[in-house]
């Protein structure tokens, strides 16, 4: 028998002689006291052991919500991606001198446009969009 099925024996049995059964015989008090610390320790172990299953839940259900965020991202990342190849492929079919330099962490791309200039808030970019468009058509 573990020791939490022992207590719980003796208290259900020294309740039961308290309420006046008398086929039991009477515990002693040593024996009593000893059971109620156990008892008492047993609470505390279940109160500790609930409180770390309720914190480490919290904590899953937290990493779920980032593994969650993170899919997401790097979906919508992936998909950014294949769009600026996208753009990077029809800018070479353009005769666009493309260079290509890592910088940090990250990778720079650099264009060198010798016909093209910025004008009234039309970028480059939406100029390149508006062309794959119009080839997709």
């Amino acid at each position: 028998m573990s020791a939490a099925t022992e207590t719980i024996a003796f208290l259900r049995n020294y309740n039961s002689w308290r309420r006046g059964d008398e086929t039991i015989e009477m515990p002693s008090p040593a024996e009593i006291g000893a059971t109620i610390d156990d008892a008492v320790n047993l609470l505390r172990k279940y109160d500790d052991l609930k409180t770390r299953a309720e914190r480490a839940e919290a904590e899953l259900a937290e990493q779920k919500y980032i593994k969650r965020s993170a899919v997401k991202r790097a979906n919508k990342l992936t998909e950014e991606l294949a769009t600026e190849r996208a753009r990077l492929d029809h800018l070479s079919t353009r005769g666009f001198e493309h260079r290509h330099h890592e910088t940090g962490d990250h990778l720079g791309y650099e264009w060198t446009i010798s016909s093209y200039s910025e004008s009234k808030g039309v970028t480059l970019r939406d100029v390149i969009d508006a062309e794959m468009q119009e080839e997709a058509k």
